[in-house]
């Protein structure tokens, strides 16, 4: 067992993720996590019980596995159920997984960091997130942090492309859509942004039997056009990550597939808007859209906002003005 403690700290520091979350990590393998058990055992008058289900000893392993929060979590990650009731100790149980995962799957420390901070901003902020938030946002940070640090050094002069400002009058609509075709559900995220990159729309919207990418990045684009005319914008500059979707829309061929009238709804409402122009953008321009659009599978229908935009795109949208 010393041999796979040794194996567990190893992989704990050589993860793919920022080092605050290796410590943290770290101080749970090493039972020194500051649990409510953990205070309670060193004199601190606190009650011991879960903060999320008051039902058991927030110990490590409970907080981060066991309790029907964190278990609501991990099932809604990639990893699903991925841990074992029987385990004795949070540690036992992360030596037991490191042995089923390869070295690029560790990243599911991210979703334990994701759990232990959802739980801190219950306990001194008062604020509660749904599992599915949680996961979601564990997967953002983590395709965030990869996507930084995934360039080679050797191509670090290469500038990678970035969000672009429209000309001077213009709007820029950026949209992006999500799926899980495990239940069938499909979300859209939509930003828009002036001329100097202000902050002036967003939208998110969740559909359901939605089983492939092309359907939701249309509808993606759909209500990314119905949002900006519904403010009486008509210089719109709409951008999508998604080639073949951009350039289904534009080349007006017959389309026969069952996602024809969505083709069509596409191009009315292009044409509805003379001046508006439809085109393709790398992944790495469309951050904040992205990121909306993994947040709307966590929701039940559509949320909109004005002017303030939310908090899960401000790191993102303020980034993109630093870039200019």
């Amino acid at each position: 067992m010393g041999n796979d403690y040794t194996r567990l700290r190893v992989a704990v520091w050589n993860a793919n993720c920022p080092g605050k979350i290796k410590h943290c990590v770290w101080r749970a393998i090493s039972d020194i996590l500051p649990t409510r058990s953990y205070l309670s055992k060193r004199g601190v008058k606190v009650d011991p019980q879960c903060l999320a289900c008051g039902t058991s000893v927030e110990i490590i392993f409970h907080v981060l596995c066991a309790c029907p929060f964190a278990k609501a979590v991990w099932f809604g990650s990639k990893f699903g159920f991925r841990f074992s009731h029987h385990a004795s100790s949070f540690k036992d149980w992360l030596c037991d997984v490191l042995v089923g995962i390869s070295k690029a799957e560790f990243c599911l420390v991210m979703i334990l960091w994701a759990i232990w901070k959802e739980r801190n901003s219950h306990l001194w902020e008062g604020s509660r997130a749904s599992p599915d938030q949680v996961a979601i946002l564990a997967a953002s940070w983590l395709s965030d942090y990869t996507m930084a640090n995934s360039v080679p050094h050797i191509q670090r002069s290469i500038r990678p492309p970035k969000w672009q400002p429209p000309p001077d009058g213009w709007f820029k609509i950026n949209v992006d859509g999500a799926l899980n075709c495990a239940l069938g559900l499909g979300g859209v995220g939509v930003v828009i942004r002036d001329s100097r990159g202000n902050f002036v729309s967003a939208c998110i919207k969740r559909f359901t039997s939605v089983f492939q990418a092309d359907h939701i990045e249309l509808l993606a684009v759909c209500e990314g056009l119905r949002l900006g005319s519904s403010l009486g914008l008509s210089w719109l500059a709409l951008e999508c990550d998604s080639l073949n979707t951009v350039q289904a829309i534009l080349s007006r061929n017959p389309d026969s597939s069952f996602l024809c009238h969505l083709f069509e709804d596409a191009r009315t409402l292009l044409s509805q808007l003379p001046e508006a122009t439809l085109s393709h953008v790398s992944r790495l321009c469309n951050g904040a859209a992205h990121r909306l659009a993994r947040f709307s599978l966590s929701v039940n229908d559509f949320v909109f906002w004005l002017e303030d935009p939310p908090v899960l795109i401000q790191y993102v949208l303020s980034k993109d003005c630093n870039l200019l």
